[in-house]
């Protein structure tokens, strides 16, 4: 599991469909670390849970954010993504995990 310390720049939009298991829906967030020598990193979320995590941030919030990499193989080609684990939010110098 990684950590990553930073502001939440970009929201986006929830997708959800229907499977053979079932409903499922999907967000995520964008977020810059604190660190001057690292980039963006999308954060996926999977699941109502998570998701409704996603929908009580906002722009400029700073977040705490606990997620593992995942690597998935699919028509030759790899693909990457980085998934939610755990989400704190920073509020004046405390963090909140949720």
């Amino acid at each position: 599991m990684n950590t990553i310390a930073g502001k939440v720049i970009q929201l986006l939009d929830e997708v959800s469909g229907e499977n053979e298991r079932g409903t499922w829906i999907r967000s995520g967030f964008v977020v810059m670390p604190t660190t001057d020598t690292s980039s963006p990193l999308c954060i996926e979320c999977v699941g109502e849970e998570k998701c409704a995590l996603v929908r009580g941030l906002s722009v400029g919030q700073p977040v705490l954010v606990d997620y593992r990499c995942e690597s998935r193989e699919y028509a030759g080609k790899w693909f990457t993504s980085a998934k939610l684990v755990r989400l704190g939010v920073v509020d004046m110098g405390k963090t909140a995990t949720k």
